[in-house]
């Protein structure tokens, strides 16, 4: 059987570990962010929400063709955008894919 030990903590020595704890999740979830594809311009990406003027479709539709891998999504930070050559190559085919 396993010994518990218990440890007591004054409110200053629990909020300063609360704070340590935050802090190193913080910096473990900066140090994944640097794994994550970036593109190295927004040039050759479109923005969702240019993308659907451009295509004349809805988000809803975008949403659909992203599921579907027909034009899948990319994020370009916390936005998501869509290859520019992928755009050109359904506008100019009149993207008659539904």
């Amino acid at each position: 059987m396993k010994a518990t030990n218990l440890i007591l903590l004054t409110e200053d020595d629990y909020n300063q570990l609360a704070e340590t704890i935050a802090n190193r999740v913080i910096q473990q979830l900066q140090g994944k962010t640097h794994n994550v594809e970036q593109p190295k311009s927004d040039d050759g990406f479109v923005f969702q929400e240019e993308a659907a003027k451009l295509l004349k479709v809805s988000l809803r539709t975008l949403i659909r063709w992203d599921k579907s891998g027909y034009l899948p999504k990319r994020h370009v930070g916390r936005r998501v955008a869509y290859r520019r050559e992928d755009i050109n190559r359904l506008a100019g085919a009149g993207q008659c894919h539904d």
